[in-house]
């Protein structure tokens, strides 16, 4: 089974580790920008600094373990987002992941769209049949 939640900030230990996680996923697929990973937290954490909030998916599986991320921007002044990253790890390519992290990106932008000064909260559970992810 695989949860998809959202990461709201650095604060709890709990998030910390997902963020670890997703910074790890950031750089194995993003290698030529792999140092813009270190920034996310600072997004997570100052959205009037750089006037978006950033809004950070995560997919788990069973175990906790992190297997992917969607990282969106949303710009309440213009009620407008935009899908800034998406990635997964790539030991588990093929298993649906992505596809279910994009659906929840989307479901989360447009819910952000018709409430923008509320962060939009999301919980979706997908299955799979990869023996990776149980």
């Amino acid at each position: 089974m695989i949860r998809i939640r959202q990461v709201n900030s650095w604060a709890l230990p709990v998030e910390r580790e997902r963020i670890e996680q997703v910074k790890d996923i950031f750089r194995e697929n993003f290698s030529v920008i792999a140092n813009y990973a270190d920034k996310i937290p600072d997004l997570l954490n100052a959205p009037f600094k750089y006037g978006y909030q950033t809004i950070l998916l995560v997919s788990e599986s069973g175990l906790g373990n992190v297997t992917g991320f969607s990282m969106f921007l949303h710009f309440p002044e213009i009620n407008s987002g935009l899908l800034d990253f998406i990635a997964i790890r790539r030991t588990i390519r093929g298993s649906g992941i992505g596809s279910g992290s994009a659906a929840g990106t989307s479901s989360t932008q447009r819910r952000s769209s018709k409430r923008p000064s509320a962060p939009a909260a999301i919980a979706v559970q997908l299955s799979t049949q990869s023996p990776q992810l149980r």
